[in-house]
């Protein structure tokens, strides 16, 4: 286990959180995810989107290195990590209504032939 000292300006309050190998990825309150990468416990890289319209409550790893995130503001979107993070897919639930209810958790199906993310939320 290697402990990472990540720098205040490197951060805001984090509402969710994922780790697999070297990367650690944090959703914040204002929305934002961040990507950090380390190597022996110092920050290497740093890799940012503005992800949610309001806090991140759940952030999952695919067995390909995919990332998904969900959040309070009814949308779920799916990430990859190069030099940058990028979003590859955006869903909001309720749209058609103008409401969208919070998303509060998702996981990657791992016996899906195609990727699938399962969403869950207050609804």
């Amino acid at each position: 286990k290697t402990a990472v000292h990540v720098p205040a300006p490197h951060l805001e309050l984090t509402s969710a959180a994922a780790c697999r190998g070297a990367t650690l990825v944090l959703g914040s309150e204002q929305g934002t995810m961040t990507a950090l990468q380390h190597s022996d416990g110092v920050l290497m890289s740093k890799a940012a989107t503005r992800g949610h319209k309001g806090p991140v409550s759940c952030i999952r790893f695919a067995e390909d290195g995919m990332i998904c995130s969900v959040g309070l503001d009814g949308a779920a979107r799916v990430y990859r990590l190069e030099a940058e993070l990028t979003v590859l897919y955006t869903w909001r639930s309720g749209v058609a209504a103008g409401n969208a209810p919070p998303l509060n958790a998702c996981c990657w199906n791992p016996v899906a032939d195609d990727p699938a993310v399962l969403l869950g939320g207050a609804d």
